[in-house]
């Protein structure tokens, strides 16, 4: 798809039409590279669902596509994020996979967009460019943000909790709690309830109670009964232990020693964190290992928890060098330049399959069934202005409408 170069000094007429043959190639291969994008999201999609990641001792799909693929962290992420939202929405990803709209349309879009909403917000990216997009999405989440900040300031204000005792001497809570509040406590109760259950499942040491006696007493328990236990238990626990700042308990100071490390971070094939490590013994002490720093190296946490759980393995060669092995023996190769990669496979016919593949997009998406030409992916706007506020209210009632079917009768 290549073009010879316009001449400045060609006839005008012929001129126009070599520049509207290079501007036809362009707006095509744009075309292409946004279909061949959108499978790449969906491959990364699957390989995301499926945890794929984690035979290689990683902590999620981010991180290998940092390391297999080259990509820049915040990219790798957002490529994700994007890549697991598309899945949800069946027009946009329809319309991103024929080529027709852009990544950077569907990575703005995918921030607000819902089932309910997406034809508006398609509509909007077919007939206007990406500023407009990313002008709409911002403006649509800030009614978004003003519209949860108008619904917490009336849960916050309208909060409360009453105590009475009842006739019979008993203490009647009742009250109203902010959702995020409310989370908390509920998050709170439910542990407490864990523990007590955890704790119940002894029969008691006491004499004077039976086996029967205490087995008839726990088949009476109710989750509501128990909520009540766990409430006293959240009570005692804070009386006894106290905020922790001091008001209420003295506690002893903590004390915790920060080393500056050598590896200047995790030191696992593909990690990139570079804080919160921990030394871990190559040759464990047990086994006769020392504490010098030719025997350490620094993991992460996760990490460093797989080496010791999930049998992940490290050794040190004769020349100084680190090696990384998977649970059934295979080497991590320290980069992902060296592996997993398919151009970069062994198998000659695979090689040139692969290769081919990859540099002809448009026999691809031939492939594919997919038909781009110069207008797939052209902006379908005539000029006209955008209104933003017919917009957003087109994209509130259809948010609305979906909330109001999908509420529990």
């Amino acid at each position: 798809m290549s073009s010879a170069p316009v001449s400045p000094l060609a006839d005008p007429r012929s001129r126009h039409r070599a520049l509207d043959r290079l501007e036809a190639e362009i707006t095509e291969l744009w075309g292409h590279l946004s279909a061949a994008t959108a499978r790449f999201l969906a491959l990364v999609a699957e390989f995301d669902r499926t945890k794929a990641y984690e035979r290689h001792g990683l902590v999620g799909t981010a991180q290998w596509l940092n390391w297999q693929c080259g990509m820049g962290p915040v990219a790798a992420r957002e490529k994700v994020r994007v890549a697991r939202a598309v899945e949800t929405l069946p027009q946009i990803s329809a319309s991103f996979a024929r080529g027709e709209i852009s990544y950077s349309k569907v990575r703005a879009m995918t921030r607000v967009a819902t089932p309910a909403n997406e034809d508006v917000l398609l509509n909007i990216a077919l007939h206007g460019t990406a500023a407009h997009v990313e002008k709409l999405v911002r403006k649509y989440a800030w009614t978004q943000r003003r519209d949860a900040a108008r619904t917490a300031h009336g849960q916050q204000t309208s909060r409360y909790l009453s105590c009475l005792y009842d006739d019979s001497g008993m203490l009647v809570v009742q009250g109203r709690l902010p959702r995020d509040v409310g989370a908390l406590v509920r998050t709170a109760l439910d542990a407490a309830s864990d523990h007590l259950r955890e704790r119940e499942t002894t029969l008691p040491t006491d004499e004077n109670v039976s086996a029967e006696t205490w087995q008839v007493a726990e088949h009476e328990r109710t989750a509501a009964t128990r909520r009540a236990d766990a409430l006293k238990l959240l009570a005692e626990t804070f009386l006894a232990n106290g905020t922790g700042d001091g008001a209420w308990s003295a506690t002893a100071e903590r004390y915790q020693v920060v080393v500056q490390s050598r590896d200047g971070g995790c030191r696992f094939p593909g990690c990139d964190r570079t804080r919160f490590t921990e030394g871990h013994h190559v040759r464990h002490w047990a086994d006769g290992g020392e504490t010098k720093l030719a025997n350490l190296v620094t993991l992460c946490g996760f990490h460093h928890r797989l080496v010791h759980e999930g049998g992940f393995g490290i050794a040190v060669t004769d020349d100084g060098m680190l090696v990384f092995t998977r649970p059934d023996g295979a080497r991590i190769p320290e980069s992902g330049m060296r592996c997993f990669r398919g151009n970069n496979s062994q198998d000659p016919v695979e090689h040139a399959s692969n290769a081919r593949a990859v540099d002809d997009l448009e026999s691809l998406n031939r492939a594919a069934g997919i038909a781009i030409d110069a207008r797939t992916s052209r902006c379908r706007r005539l000029g006209e202005r955008l209104d933003y506020s017919l917009a957003i209210e087109g994209l509130q009632w259809r948010d609305l409408k979906a909330g109001a079917q999908s509420a529990p009768l």
